[in-house]
């Protein structure tokens, strides 16, 4: 006879099949009558997505401080060099008042 050849989703069921095995065949629901989630198992699927996602916060917060921080440190470098500088003394010059109500 003709044999049938495997579908291409089998794999994928199996794989399904061997989640659900690993998660859920071994454990008692009788408590959860509403059906709630799983709050551990949530917690377990989506941490290691949100601690990547606080990392590259966190990575791009803190290349954003060090790229102020070296501008401030420019910043005041600039500043002393330009104290550093000797500045030449201007001479005050003694201006002549003149008496408006002299002539009278």
């Amino acid at each position: 006879m003709n044999e049938l050849q495997s579908s291409k989703f089998v794999p994928a069921i199996n794989n399904q099949m061997r989640i659900y095995k690993d998660l859920f065949f071994g454990r008692d629901e009788s408590y959860n009558n509403e059906q709630h989630y799983d709050t551990l198992l949530v917690m377990e699927h989506f941490r290691p997505e949100v601690e990547n996602e606080l990392r590259n916060d966190v990575d791009n917060i803190l290349r954003n401080e060090l790229i102020y921080l070296k501008l401030a440190i420019d910043n005041i470098k600039d500043k002393q060099v330009k104290k550093s500088k000797k500045k030449k003394k201007k001479k005050k010059r003694n201006k002549k008042v003149k008496d408006i109500v002299a002539n009278r």
